[in-house]
């Protein structure tokens, strides 16, 4: 469930966006970076290693990050 459940929806979003500039030519007026991680119980490696190389430039320009890491958890759905 860990990560894994991320993935579909971050490619999924991936696509949309993708669909949005291939029929429509729309571009968002920023830039969007999707990015998955492996090793997270491992020390965080990807993600820290992005951020550690990108610092300066995330801090002064991120409008928003999100973590889908966890998308669904268990066998019922609470509404």
């Amino acid at each position: 469930m860990d990560a894994v459940t991320g993935s579909a929806p971050l490619l999924e979003s991936a696509r949309i966006f993708g669909n949005l500039k291939k029929t429509k030519n729309w571009r968002p007026r920023r830039t969007i970076i999707f990015a998955s991680w492996s090793g997270e119980e491992q020390g965080l490696i990807g993600s820290f290693e992005f951020v550690e190389e990108h610092l300066k430039l995330l801090q002064t320009n991120t409008l928003a990050y999100l973590n889908i890491d966890t998308c669904v958890k268990g066998a019922d759905v609470d509404i």
